[in-house]
């Protein structure tokens, strides 16, 4: 079973404030493409996400539950992705996480490969993800 967002959220709560709030930040950017559309999605409001990152305010167990119950739902319901097979430096230019039609949305999985044989195994890894 691979490593998912929630069970991220759940290691990262134990780091340091400043650790937190940089990992805290990048995962919710990596899962929604930015903090707004998290905060659109989960409905916790835009402030109280900046007051975290910004270290006015902790969060409460409440809206840790409630980004934990976010990143949850995004896995259940999100098992169509598409695989992005291709080097680290041309994975670190992509700036999106979702790629979206009219009807769906479509995360993108990062799988690097540096070599024919690693592109196979990457393949065979993100056919048996889904």
């Amino acid at each position: 079973m691979g490593y998912t967002e929630a069970e991220r959220l759940k290691e990262i709560i134990f780091f340091t404030n400043d650790r937190f709030k940089v990992e805290l930040e990048s995962l919710l950017v990596k899962s929604f493409g930015s903090i707004k559309n998290f905060s659109d999605i989960s409905g916790i409001p835009l402030p109280t996400i900046y007051k975290i990152f910004s270290g006015d305010r902790e969060p409460n167990l409440k809206t840790l539950r409630k980004i934990h119950e976010v990143l949850k739902e995004g896995e259940e319901k999100n098992n169509k992705f598409i695989a992005l097979i291709a080097s680290r430096p041309v994975l670190n230019m992509l700036d999106e996480s979702y790629v979206s039609d009219n009807e769906n949305k479509y995360l993108i999985k990062e799988y690097p490969a540096t070599s024919i044989e690693e592109v196979f195994i990457q393949s065979i890894r993100a056919e048996r993800e889904g």
